[in-house]
């Protein structure tokens, strides 16, 4: 009879232990607030098309537009990737029929609110992009610094 007296114990006393770690996990913690950054950029795609790339980046997401102009044309295209620490990867799409074209590239603090950026684009990284970019008004983070090569 004491082994049934002691269980009932041990099962009263971790009862209200586990009743608390339920309710400690049944409500999901407020999410931390992240930055929201605003960019605006000058960009050449080094093939006669220049225009600008405007972008929201919320944490390492961004989200925004280019806007190229092409001799008398201009095309307005959205934009949507990564950004995070010095590595940018974002796809263009040109059109809701086609696949759209990726760019990936570096982005380098060249003070506390200008970036360069640049890297490779399109079909098979064929192209070549670069951006002048400037944080529109609201915070921003600073970037890491480039590793120097040796």
């Amino acid at each position: 009879m004491e082994h049934g007296h002691q269980t009932q114990k041990f099962t009263l006393k971790y009862f209200g232990l586990l009743c608390i770690i339920m309710i400690c996990t049944a409500f999901p913690s407020p999410a931390k607030s992240q930055t929201v950054e605003n960019w605006q950029c000058t960009l050449d795609l080094h093939q006669g098309d220049t225009g600008t790339l405007e972008f929201t980046r919320t944490g390492a997401l961004i989200k925004g537009k280019t806007i190229v102009h092409r001799g008398a044309n201009t095309f307005e295209n959205t934009v949507k990737g990564t950004w995070s620490g010095a590595t940018i990867k974002f796809w263009r799409e040109l059109n809701p029929s086609s696949s759209g074209q990726p760019f990936k590239g570096i982005a380098v603090s060249t003070d506390d609110n200008k970036v360069k950026m640049g890297g490779r684009f399109a079909n098979l990284f064929a192209g070549v992009w670069s951006a002048d970019c400037e944080a529109k008004a609201g915070p921003r983070r600073a970037l890491p610094l480039p590793v120097p090569l040796r």
